[in-house]
């Protein structure tokens, strides 16, 4: 089954060549069904190839790959209260363009900052 699914990809890939050249001689009228077609008969031999491969043919395919290790990502959910930041004590240390942000958060408890930076 293999080879026949095998045959008809290669006369497949032939014909999208031959019919870029002169589609009737790809038993079609025109290119853009060329470009149509025969890609869409090659997707459905293969598909239809992966689906009736032989369960020894996938296990070899499967262990020949090589593994690479993965990457930990540790994702940590921690309030912002308990967060400590080192906030600037005097005013002048705030840059001008988050003096008015900052005097709006003096007026919130730490839990309820959006900013971590201005959580004192």
């Amino acid at each position: 089954m293999q080879t026949l699914i095998a045959i008809l990809a290669l006369a497949a890939m032939i014909l999208l060549i031959i019919g870029l050249i002169r589609p009737r001689w790809a038993f079609l009228r025109a290119r853009w069904q060329v470009l149509i077609a025969y890609p869409a008969a090659l997707t459905v031999l293969g598909i239809v190839a992966s689906v009736l491969m032989p369960p020894d043919e996938l296990a070899a395919i499967r262990g020949s790959r090589v593994e690479r290790p993965r990457k930990r990502v540790i994702f940590v959910s921690k309030p912002l209260s308990s967060i400590k930041t080192n906030a600037p004590t005097s005013r002048s240390v705030i840059p001008s363009r988050h003096r008015a942000r900052a005097s709006t958060m003096s007026s919130r408890s730490c839990s309820q900052a959006t900013s971590v930076f201005f959580c004192a």
